[in-house]
């Protein structure tokens, strides 16, 4: 390809449509960083859960990546659009319950492991299907451009002195455990909340 053919070549923010994908991801990948950190946290301080506890609401939080293949399958098979729709649907669903449910006084551990499962499956139908549509969006000779983009906005919400992090500090500092179990417990949960921001 010649100078003028890649100067004449559109910039992949030419299309709106990847745009707006580029956006809904940033939104989407902060949003579920910080629900990373706010569950264990709430479990923790709110519900005094053990560490034990912590523990299984950390990975039932990861287990939906077990069928992350399957997912794909799903991905190439189906329209992407409303799998994108539907996992995020899914996903403020079940985040709408946790207020819903601390209201009413029903808030527990387990119900926090429920809501768990549903983001973190949510999130596995959603990053399928994002990575699938990308190909239908831009041109084949943008797909590199476009790939580096969304690469890019996936890691701002585990990089260090990102909104996370600070939230992840800000929350530690505010809360100055006294005893010796209260310490391991933010120990634990401080560790299965802060493997994003680890390199």
């Amino acid at each position: 390809m010649s100078v003028a053919d890649e100067k004449a070549k559109p910039p992949v923010w030419s299309r709106q449509a990847f745009r707006f994908l580029l956006g809904s991801e940033a939104v989407t990948l902060s949003g579920s960083a910080v629900s990373v950190v706010a569950l264990p946290a709430l479990a923790l301080w709110e519900l005094r859960a053990s560490a034990s506890e912590v523990a299984v609401l950390a990975f039932l939080g990861s287990l939906p990546n077990a069928v992350a293949l399957w997912a794909g399958a799903l991905s190439d098979r189906h329209p992407k659009k409303p799998q994108l729709i539907v996992s995020e649907l899914a996903a403020a669903g079940a985040l709408m319950t946790v207020p819903a449910a601390a209201g009413a006084g029903v808030l527990t551990v387990w119900r926090l492991c429920a809501v768990a499962v549903v983001l973190g499956a949510a999130k596995v139908v959603h990053d399928a299907a994002a990575i699938s549509l990308l190909p239908a969006i831009v041109d084949p000779d943008q797909l590199q451009d476009a790939n580096a983009r969304l690469g890019a906005a996936s890691s701002v919400p585990s990089d260090e002195g990102s909104p996370t992090a600070d939230l992840r500090r800000d929350g530690m500092a505010a809360f100055r455990p006294t005893s010796p179990e209260s310490r391991v417990l933010v120990r634990q949960g401080s560790v299965h909340c802060a493997r994003s921001e680890i390199r």
